[in-house]
């Protein structure tokens, strides 16, 4: 059970890293098709035409994908920690 626990915590750190940084996407690619003045402007227009999904449209995909990848960045980061001695942030490197 304790070679899950890291590819769990990245599935939570991924589901994070989705809801914080998606909606800064949506309003980049926003701001790159539509022409307005500013970030505040695009963002009070996604929220006035859609609400808050307005700010997801299209992430059913991502999330998958952000999940996924942190899931396996976490799990194989812990799993090398293992295979090279890795103890207490002492790292052996007489592979070296």
């Amino acid at each position: 059970m304790d070679h899950i626990k890291p590819f769990l915590a990245g599935c939570i750190a991924g589901c994070a890293e989705f809801f914080v940084e998606y909606p800064g996407d949506t309003v980049k690619a926003n701001m790159q098709i539509k022409n307005f003045k500013n970030v505040w402007g695009c963002g009070k227009s996604i929220y006035s035409n859609y609400g808050i999904k307005g700010f997801y449209f299209g992430a059913t995909t991502r999330i998958f994908s952000c999940i996924a990848s942190a899931s396996i960045l976490f799990g194989t980061n812990e799993f090398f920690k293992k295979s090279f001695g890795a103890e207490k942030n002492k790292i052996n490197a007489s592979f070296i």
